[in-house]
């Protein structure tokens, strides 16, 4: 690599001076070099100008603006397969809810509370219609009198 570098080096200080020498050469004598074959030049290297100056930054603009594009696209998936799996994650998190709380098929026995709560609630509905009105009057118990005692600090 040092090489390459010192080599080009070498080379772009041999131009440099040739053209310092033929620059001088032009204005010493008044004369002008390669004076058929600079219009040619000229012309090439103008369009080499515009080539770099207008061609190729719009022809990046537009391969910017395709992974923009692409990049854009690729986010949008991404997003979109995000949604999907939070919502399978939901979908089952349902499922596990629902299976936790259904009710049990009737071919399943009920627990023995659960039988209770059921014979009392049918006493319940046995009782006679005025017993159960809302119109009977409510009997409210009377407050049991609390005794009390004195606390005796010892000091």
């Amino acid at each position: 690599m040092v090489l390459f570098l010192t080599t080009t080096l070498g080379i772009s200080i041999v131009g440099m001076m040739t053209l310092l020498g033929v620059k001088r050469y032009e204005l010493s004598t008044g004369r002008m070099a390669f004076r058929s074959i600079r219009p040619f030049f000229a012309g090439a290297f103008h369009h080499v100008v515009v080539f770099f100056e207008h061609f190729l930054p719009a022809l990046v603009y537009v391969q910017v603006r395709k992974v923009v594009m692409r990049a854009a696209s690729f986010v949008q998936r991404i997003i979109a397969h995000a949604i999907l799996v939070a919502e399978y994650w939901l979908e089952q998190a349902l499922n596990t809810l629902r299976m936790t709380t259904h009710i049990p098929h009737p071919s399943v026995p009920a627990s023995a509370f659960l039988r209770e709560v059921a014979a009392h609630k049918k006493s319940l509905l046995k009782r006679s219609p005025a017993r159960l009105s809302v119109s009977a009057p409510l009997q409210v118990p009377q407050p049991v009198p609390v005794q009390q005692e004195r606390l005796i600090v010892h000091e």
